[in-house]
């Protein structure tokens, strides 16, 4: 079994990384954090389409020591053996530590980045309920996602630190594609 912990900013990719390895591979797993942290919210009765609420309620569980990893482990674990898991989205450097020590040598961090424009038009094309915002919103977002010192609070860009592959997604899907498949081969 292989686990693949997925990170990066907004309009990065991620998603589309995970379906790329979900598609190509067989016994794949895909897990989808914003789902299970939705379902969360949504049973604490919080506005899902409110980024800010959101936000606060997803530092109100880390602060009560409540990370994504153990909603994941909750949810899928005891794993099949020969499973292939793609976990999207971790955002906080704590998740990713714990997902490390949970899943130790089999487990890959791989971050997805591409540059803010390119970023901003995906959200925006994606047309989600909490897609709908303005360039000085979306970077007022991302700011308050990437300041925190706090391992418990998000901050993606610390998170693509710990990445053992960081993938810069600005050229084709075919190209992006390609390079995904080479890196998780080599990893299978």
């Amino acid at each position: 079994m292989k686990f693949i912990a997925v990170c990066g900013l907004n309009g990065s990719g991620k998603g589309m990384f995970a379906e790329i390895v979900k598609k190509n591979f067989e016994n794949v797993i895909y897990i989808s954090a914003r789902e299970l942290i939705y379902k969360a919210a949504e049973k604490a009765g919080v506005n899902i389409a409110n980024r800010d609420d959101m936000r606060i309620f997803n530092e109100d569980r880390a602060a009560k020591g409540r990370l994504l990893v153990h909603d994941i482990q909750d949810v899928y674990l005891p794993y099949e053996e020969d499973g292939v898991y793609v976990f999207e989205s971790l955002r906080r450097v704590a998740e990713l530590k714990m997902f490390k020590d949970a899943f130790q040598k089999n487990c890959y961090i791989v971050g997805v980045d591409a540059n803010e424009e390119l970023r901003y038009q995906r959200i925006i094309s994606r047309g989600s309920e909490t897609d709908r915002v303005s360039l000085d919103k979306f970077r007022e977002q991302e700011r308050l996602e990437n300041e925190s010192l706090d391992d418990k609070i998000m901050n993606v860009k610390r998170c693509l630190s710990m990445a053992d592959k960081v993938f810069l997604n600005e050229c084709s899907i075919e190209d992006f594609e390609t390079n995904v498949l080479e890196f998780v081969k080599g990893i299978l």
